[in-house]
């Protein structure tokens, strides 16, 4: 099951963010479950582990904590969460790659949904050959055991 998390202070974008999530997703035919968090404070200390997510979409610009300094946090849990930052603002680009996000994705109508779609096919394309790696790593540890 994918775990997704999605932290953005604007409702309208959570919800807008979490439909396109789920159409996608549905229509891949995949299991998975999305929560939906208003700050970076209450994702960071909510009552799920941030290490059990797959995949996070965070906004940049929020209060108390920004989502660049929520995702140092994340990578101190884990380099394997794959980091998605959706948002207004363009001149942060930058910053994304010091803490390896995996896409950086502008808020906007008619741009959101078909970067959301690319992006979900990288991760999800990264992830099978994560998978088929492990498989034949897995495969040829095994010939020796014979």
């Amino acid at each position: 099951m994918l775990r997704i998390a999605i932290c953005d202070d604007e409702i309208q974008f959570q919800k807008m963010i979490k439909t396109i999530l789920e159409e996608y997703l549905n229509t891949k035919e995949m299991e998975y479950s999305i929560d939906l968090y208003e700050s970076g404070v209450d994702l960071l200390n909510g009552d799920i582990e941030v290490s059990t997510y797959d995949i996070v979409f965070l906004d940049i610009n929020m209060a108390e904590l920004d989502g660049l300094d929520v995702a140092k946090k994340i990578r101190e849990y884990s380099e394997d969460i794959e980091i998605v930052f959706v948002t207004a603002y363009a001149s942060y680009s930058m910053e994304g790659y010091k803490v390896r996000a995996v896409r950086y994705v502008l808020k906007g109508k008619g741009i959101l949904k078909p970067a959301l779609v690319e992006c979900m096919d990288c991760i999800i394309e990264k992830n099978m050959r994560k998978k088929m790696r492990r498989k034949m790593e897995f495969a040829e540890d095994t010939k020796y055991l014979a």
